[in-house]
């Protein structure tokens, strides 16, 4: 289930390379800090042509996000399991 949903996730990003969405996360990262709060890490996708599902959703906060509560999703971490 998990590599159909990364599958799908893949092909729906607006990016030819790992790297390519690593940059426009980073370029989301104003502080540098490798994560993104949710406004951001959302606008960042939005950016790469995605809104997550609710599934997907589930996925990047098993993946990537912060388990403070903070709700900031560590974009590399996030990058990683999707290649």
């Amino acid at each position: 289930m998990t590599a159909k949903l990364v599958d799908n996730l893949r092909k729906r990003v607006r990016c030819s390379s790992t790297a390519e969405m690593l940059a426009v996360f980073e370029s989301f990262d104003e502080a540098r800090t490798g994560a993104l709060g949710p406004r951001d890490f959302t606008a960042a996708c939005a950016a790469l042509g995605v809104v997550l599902s609710p599934k997907e959703q589930e996925f990047v906060a098993r993946v990537a996000t912060a388990k403070d509560g903070s709700g900031a999703v560590f974009y590399n971490d996030l990058c990683q399991a999707l290649s």
